[in-house]
């Protein structure tokens, strides 16, 4: 994400080592909203398949956060 919107900035940003805090991917949907169970159930899908194929990996390298690989 920092590559593609701010490329010219990306050479800016400073990460740390070691993150003072990791927390896990999550989606909230209001109770009320239509098929919001369907739309949780499908990211939860789509965040399996991209961990399981190493993509999720990828995307992290990709934008410098390999530090987040678990």
């Amino acid at each position: 994400m920092l590559k593609s919107e701010w490329p010219n900035e990306v050479s800016e940003f400073k990460f740390i080592a070691k993150p003072m805090q990791t927390l896990d991917m999550g989606i909230l949907v209001d109770n009320n909203y239509p098929n919001g169970d369907e739309i949780i159930e499908a990211f939860d899908i789509g965040l399996k398949m991209l961990k399981d194929s190493g993509e999720y990996d990828n995307i992290l390298i990709q934008n410098g956060l390999d530090f987040l690989i678990k």
